[in-house]
């Protein structure tokens, strides 16, 4: 400890001095306008004179009128305005406009556009005598607010007069709100809605025009061609910036549009113009209060009820001075909007229209059919929310539970924007000033994959789960987060490690401790304990502690040969094989971390967990009782009652019975929770694969061992030792196999010896494990190339072009963009380090592997990484490739067991730590925590328990050697994991030819994977054959996995954790989302 102690102090400076690199960009974005003036309009040089739509929104940052600038500016020959739906300078109410007169302050005409479109809108611009018509608008990312038609219908006049167009670009005030809504529906064509786009687009007026540009003119009945576009970029915009974040002017864009808030609102409540309820219009508060004079207060009481997530619901009442109701008091509800990321306006607005028609179904009416079908886009809102669709069930839309929300935010989104290629026109993401021209193939499209979403889609489930929310200022490396990143720690050599989560909640309670104990200092205690020292405490702490594949070699090397490696070996040996895998990660993020598709389930439980102890409201508020209610019991459990329980002994009786034990699984009793915790958050297609291959496991044990295949009867039921084969062999009677009579002074096979003594048995269940392991390994390489080859061909051909598809559509990798990414160079660094080490130590550790099998090794590794990191990343599952590695280790090195543990060291190890870096990253970018810290908290971590797992290693070999030679081990320490490395290495790695060739005992274990490669390939012809029928649901490389997953001798916790699986991702998340 005070070693470990010593050695945090030591960094302390060090890493205060590396989170300088974590720092906030700063400054202020410029408009198209403040972009095109700067550059004295010589983006408009020959395009002769110019027109502006526009409207009081078009400012500066001082807050001046761009016409009054542009006026009286030489440089640009501004000579018309012209004015939208409220007028130029903004005077005119809803539906109203100013008319044609001359503008006193710059003395040009103002022309009136409003309600004037294709022949009618073209006179007026042929009238103006302009060659260049400008827009710039403050837009808001509805479909039926009116400025993105009016947008519209000026491209497509200037189409027919064949005049350029430019649009000043500027964000929309929601747009780092998602794509949602119902998308419009031909036949529902009007001046809120003229053509098929979403509800919320999420694109700026750059972005919008574009898309008009390319997809709808060129259609239009009146345009029938493109315009001749130029978009005038904005300059140091994010899409992940909030408008408040971007420094630009907020001046309202229409008359009913006062604040930000108000914007944020509007995409749902103005729906209530379809009702006869006053959607706050002739109030201060328009959009944010809704109400009519026959409303109580228990219209606020059932939406409180419904817990709405980012909103709550105030009893409010309020008399309208103009439009519906005006001068009359009305009763209702104002919305306050707490969280702007998890608020869903169209969701919101639903629940209030079905609320009210339940609490007041007399006096509740639609204003006008045509009108709330106009402003829907179609008359599928309405007769969903009046339950006329068959397969809407009324009572869930009166009660607006999940299933009720589902056919607006799904079935309706489904068809949204798929056909448009929507991402060719996504921008301003790795340089934040990038608007893409309206060039084909400019764009860049989203690397996607074939296999199914899943029976709940992970996009759903990242929408739902993952917070949208970041605070860039927050300290990252204090003095709790070195001291508790590196005390933090554990060891337990048992199939089952102690969950991260438990690191987790020790580090936040450490840690609030320490923020009430240590005085106050920009350093040691700069404030609250916050979310990314906590993620980095635990990355730190897991990666210091976690127990190194070497380790087993090494305690291999110890328990079955004898051999105690020197000290210095050991250590760089724990290092270079941890650090490889990290070098690996740097080069595969574009594959394994950028794309959306890669969304890594694992990591669910531990952002969730962050989130809720940091980002309490209402909702985590719940969670977390839930959470510690259930922490407290299993706690109570685990401490105070397992801990003096004394088992009946009619429990030992049942036990000792062959049978039983057999069918029903474990050789000893085993409540440890850590069993349980995977199936909580598996996605459910993956526990469904595993349930077949469970299922499939139990008939195929029970029969193998009871038809005496392989000599089954002959030694224990569920075992990985090797055992000598005798007549009186039998499952009480066996005998261990003694590896050291058949290896030479060298480590090598003694052929004379081997004969002497005897061929090794595995217990048939392992075998059979090893079997369907082969199978699944290989059927896992065939089913990623199947279901992702394209995806991974696609982010190939980018990379090569200089391209970035990364993360398209991906809110959260855009918010991660204002941090600085590790430069590969770093990952090369640490790849380098760790080769030249690894290359050293085959020769100072006596490996027996040469340098040209490291290299192979390497190799293997690199292109395993990307595959198992694919299939990992998708279902949660991590196929161990170790017996995939033996295999080849075993014919390039024959009769060489310890070249085959080094080769296999190297070539398996390297891709867990390499899965283990992306899923950190994948963790970090999902809750925001800048990549430099993940690298340095994973590198610090790693280096410091290189140190402290070699130390714990040799005292757990020493202390506790006879269980760890055990069969079954004790309830607390297991050898399972030694023995199995050192029982593949016997017959892998020394006898290949003997165990594996064709016409020898174990030949079907090494063939099995050639044919594992082919068993995906039926399932995809199926797939291809019938798309919708869900055959990209089944993953046999699962299934076959499981098949022979249950050969450990504690599995009695495998139904349970099914129950609770399917619970928890079946029941939960389809009734109990909340």
């Amino acid at each position: 400890m005070k070693l470990t102690f010593g050695v945090s102090s030591a960094l302390v400076g060090v890493l205060a001095i590396v989170s300088t690199v974590f720092a906030r960009p700063a400054g202020k974005v410029q408009s198209g306008f403040d972009v095109l003036a700067s550059a004295n309009y010589q983006q408009l040089k020959g395009l002769g004179k110019v027109g502006i739509i526009t409207n009081p929104t078009a400012v500066n940052h001082e807050y001046v009128h761009e016409v009054d600038i542009m006026a009286a500016d030489k440089n640009i020959d501004l000579i018309a305005i012209f004015g939208p739906e409220h007028g130029f300078r903004g005077t005119a109410q809803a539906g109203g406009s100013q008319g044609y007169y001359i503008d006193n302050a710059t003395n040009l005409p103002v022309y009136d556009i409003y309600n004037k479109n294709n022949q009618s809108l073209a006179d007026v611009f042929t009238q103006s005598k302009v060659d260049t018509i400008m827009y710039d608008i403050q837009n808001v990312d509805a479909r039926f607010y009116t400025y993105t038609w009016t947008l519209y219908d000026s491209m497509a006049a200037a189409a027919t007069l064949n005049k350029t167009f430019v649009i000043l670009d500027r964000p929309s005030p929601i747009q780092n709100t998602p794509v949602r809504g119902p998308v419009m529906q031909k036949g529902y064509e009007s001046f809120v809605g003229r053509r098929e786009i979403a509800q919320e687009s999420g694109m700026s007026l750059g972005e919008l025009g574009l898309m008009f540009n390319k997809e709808f003119l060129p259609t239009d009945p009146f345009a029938q061609r493109s315009v001749d576009l130029k978009v005038i970029k904005l300059k140091g915009y994010k899409r992940s910036m909030s408008f408040e974040d971007t420094g630009l002017p907020w001046v309202l864009p229409s008359p009913n549009m006062p604040t930000i808030d108000t914007a944020y609102v509007y995409p749902g409540q103005c729906y209530f113009e379809g009702t006869v309820l006053s959607e706050g219009r002739g109030t201060t508060k328009p959009f944010e209060t809704v109400g009519a004079p026959w409303i109580n207060g228990s219209l606020a009481n059932a939406l409180r009820k419904l817990n709405l997530p980012g909103v709550y619901f105030r009893e409010a009442y309020f008399v309208p001075t103009f439009s519906k109701w005006a001068n009359q008091t009305c009763g209702g509800v104002e919305l306050h909007v707490y969280d702007r990321n998890t608020y869903d306006p169209i969701t919101t607005a639903l629940a209030i229209i079905t609320t009210t028609k339940k609490l007041y179904p007399d006096e509740f009416a639609w204003l006008s059919q045509n009108n709330i079908d106009l402003l829907s886009g179609s008359d599928r809102v309405r007769l969903m929310l009046t339950a006329e669709q068959k397969e809407v069930n009324s009572s869930q839309i009166e009660d607006f539970s999940p299933e009720a929300k589902a056919p607006v935010n799904e079935k309706i989104e489904s068809d949204a924007y798929n056909d448009w290629k929507l991402d060719e026109f996504v921008s301003y993401e790795e340089n934040g000033a990038t608007t893409p021209d309206s060039k084909e193939g400019e764009g860049e499209t989203e690397i996607r994959t074939e296999e199914r979403e899943g029976i709940f889609s992970y996009l759903e489930l990242i929408h739902n789960t993952i917070p949208e929310i970041d605070d860039p200022d927050l300290p990252l490396f204090t003095f709790r987060t070195v001291v508790l990143g590196l005390e933090i720690y554990y060891f337990k050599p048992q199939v089952v490690i102690i969950s991260p989560l438990f690191i987790l909640i020790i580090g936040y309670i450490l840690g609030n401790v320490m923020h009430r104990i240590i005085p106050r200092s920009r350093f040691s205690n700069p404030g609250p304990f916050n979310i990314k020292e906590h993620v980095v405490i635990s990355i730190t702490a897991t990666s210091a502690s976690a127990s190194a594949f070497a380790t087993e070699l090494l305690a291999v090397m110890d328990l079955f040969y004898g051999t105690t490696v020197n000290v210095g070996v050991a250590i760089f040996l724990l290092l270079s094989s941890q650090l490889l895998g990290y070098g690996f990660a740097g080069a595969l993020r574009s594959f394994l971390v950028y794309p959306r598709h890669t969304y890594f389930p694992t990591t669910f439980p531990s952002v969730v967990m962050y989130d809720a102890l940091h980002r309490g409201n209402i909702l985590n508020n719940k969670r977390l009782k839930v959470f510690w209610s259930l922490f407290c019991g299993i706690f109570t459990w685990n401490i105070c009652f397992l801990g003096s329980l004394e088992y009946p002994s009619h429990v030992w009786q049942i036990q000792t019975r062959k049978f039983f034990t057999n069918v029903f699984g474990g050789a000893a009793n085993n409540e440890d929770w850590n069993y349980l915790s995977g199936s909580m958050y598996l996605p459910l297609t993956t526990q469904l694969n595993m349930l077949i291959g469970f299922i499939g496991c139990y008939v195929l044990f029970t029969t193998v061992y009871y038809t005496n295949t392989w000599n089954a009867q002959s030694f224990p039921f569920l075992s990985q030792e090797l055992y000598l084969w005798t007549p009186e062999s039998s499952y009480w009677n066996y005998t261990i196999y003694n590896q050291s009579l058949i290896l030479d002074s060298n480590n090598a096979i003694n052929q004379t010896a081997l004969q002497d003594y005897g061929l090794p048995w595995y217990s048939a269940t392992y075998a059979f494990t090893l079997l369907f392991g082969n199978l699944g390994t290989t059927a896992a390489v065939t089913h990623v190339f199947l279901y992702h080859g394209k995806a991974i061909w696609g982010t190939i051909k980018a990379l090569r072009k200089g391209k970035s598809h990364q993360g398209v559509n991906d809110i959260h990798y855009q918010m991660m963009l204002k941090y600085k990414e590790v430069p590969s160079w770093w990952y090369g660094i640490i790849l380098l380090f760790s080769f030249g080490v690894g290359i050293g130590l085959i020769y100072a550790g006596h490996a027996t592997l040469p340098w040209w099998g490291f290299i192979v090794a390497l190799l293997v590794s690199a292109v395993m990484t990307l595959i198992m990191g694919l299939m990992y990343s998708t279902t949660g599952f991590l196929v161990t490739i170790q017996n995939f590695v033996q295999l080849i280790g075993g014919y390039l090195f024959k009769r060489q067991p310890v070249a085959n543990m080094w080769f296999t060291l190297y070539g398996y190890n390297t891709v867990s730590q390499a899965i283990s870096m992306v899923s950190d990253l994948k963790m970090g970018q999902y809750l925001k925590v800048p990549p430099r810290a993940i690298f340095t908290a994973q590198c610090v971590g790693t280096s410091v328990g290189a140190l402290l797992n070699y130390v714990i290693m040799r005292s757990i070999v020493d202390n506790q050697r006879e269980v760890l030679l055990s069969p079954s081990g004790s309830h607390i320490w297991s050898g399972q994991s030694p023995q199995s490395f050192n029982s593949q290495s016997i017959t892998w790695g020394g006898l290949t030819s003997e165990h594996f060739s064709p016409g020898k005992v174990y030949y079907p274990v090494a063939w099995s994977f050639l044919v594992g490669f082919l068993c995906p390939i039926p399932l995809y012809l199926l797939h291809k054959k019938f798309p919708n029928a869900g055959f990209n649901s089944i993953n046999i490389s699962v299934i076959l996995w499981y098949f022979g997953d249950l050969c450990v001798g504690i599995n009695s916790a495998v139904t349970t954790s099914m129950i609770i699986g399917f619970f928890f991702q079946f029941y939960v998340r389809k009734y109990r989302r909340r």
